[in-house]
């Protein structure tokens, strides 16, 4: 089964996420090469992992995002989506660890500073700035 265009259904769109999510969730599961090579399976989880987070599901993002971070450990953006969805989480200390590994790995001065930005902020909610460095 297909799952159906996101506009094709005005109300009940959260169920229709779900359905969605389901079909997404369902491809990955039946045939792991579905998006194998060049790290598509990496960006299925990651893409997954955005859409349960615009759905507020941020246990499964944060699953999805743990899963694209251990099939491509040095994309960047990986590690800050899940420090976005550990936040939501209220798990501060594993979102603050994500922070950093984006950090690590990130080329990009910009998107480095927006890390360490957030980073700063998490640190600051727990009264740990002295840490940041």
């Amino acid at each position: 089964a297909h799952p159906v265009p996101l506009a094709v259904e005005q109300r009940g769109q959260h169920r229709l996420g779900e359905y969605v999510t389901a079909g997404v969730v369902h491809q990955l599961e039946r045939n792991d090469l579905w998006f194998a090579g060049g790290g598509g399976h990496a960006r299925a989880h990651a893409g997954l992992g955005g859409l349960l987070y615009e759905l507020k599901d941020y246990d499964k993002g944060a699953e999805c995002f743990r899963k694209a971070t251990e099939l491509a450990p040095q994309y960047a953006g990986y590690h800050a989506n899940l420090g976005f969805a550990l936040v939501k989480q209220g798990k501060l200390d594993d979102a603050v660890a994500s922070y950093r590994k984006a950090i690590e790995f990130d080329p990009n001065p910009q998107t480095t500073a927006v890390n360490h930005f957030r980073l700063g902020k998490v640190l600051e909610d727990q009264g740990r700035l002295d840490e940041q460095g």
